[in-house]
């Protein structure tokens, strides 16, 4: 923890089950809290994972604890429980709630995009696949923390998606020794 709020890099090993995932929380915790008490700048923080079982293990455990989370990503690749926390649920939510039905395709458009950049400007930690961090809708949105999960299994260029979000403290957390990166191709 303190390792990673004063380094640029730090990288988290263990092997299965010591608690790498717990420390990941710990420390996204730990940077939304004190970024806070330091004030004025934005505080949204990336976290990412190759898997999005992995990125729904850190909106999981960013909610239990209380953090303004949002995850990025296609609806059916996240876990119903977590639904709540999905852009495109957020975004839906809003339109009903403003009974977007009835306006003309242009107003429902832009009420789209006034929802997501609302729900997004709101969370204090964004969730997404390394590779969803490449997402137009995070087009104008840089992060000073980014945290990669299981990033031993993810390709390297798959892992500089995330840090090109203006990056200037990275964690990555996993285990060398457990599975490497699914690669289709030769």
């Amino acid at each position: 923890l303190a390792a990673a709020t004063s380094r640029s890099l730090t990288l988290v090993q263990g092997p299965p089950g010591t608690g790498k995932t717990a420390v990941a929380i710990r420390i996204l915790t730990y940077w939304v809290r004190t970024r806070q008490l330091s004030g004025g700048r934005d505080m949204s923080l990336l976290a990412c994972s190759d898997s999005n079982i992995a990125v729904d293990n850190l909106v999981s455990g960013l909610a239990k604890v209380g953090i303004r989370v949002v995850r990025l990503g296609r609806p059916e690749q996240t876990r119903p429980e977590l639904l709540q926390f999905a852009t495109s649920s957020i975004v839906q939510q809003a339109l009903r709630e403003q009974n977007a039905d009835m306006l003309p395709p242009h107003q429902q458009k832009q009420l789209k995009h006034d929802a997501l950049m609302r729900a997004l400007g709101s969370a204090q930690v964004i969730c997404a696949t390394c590779v969803g961090a490449g997402s137009g809708q995070l087009d104008k949105r840089r992060f000073a923390g980014v945290l990669v999960d299981e990033a031993s299994q993810a390709t390297e260029i798959a892992c500089v998606v995330p840090l090109l979000r203006g990056c200037q403290q990275l964690v990555m957390v996993g285990d060398h020794c457990q599975l490497p990166p699914t690669i289709a191709s030769e």
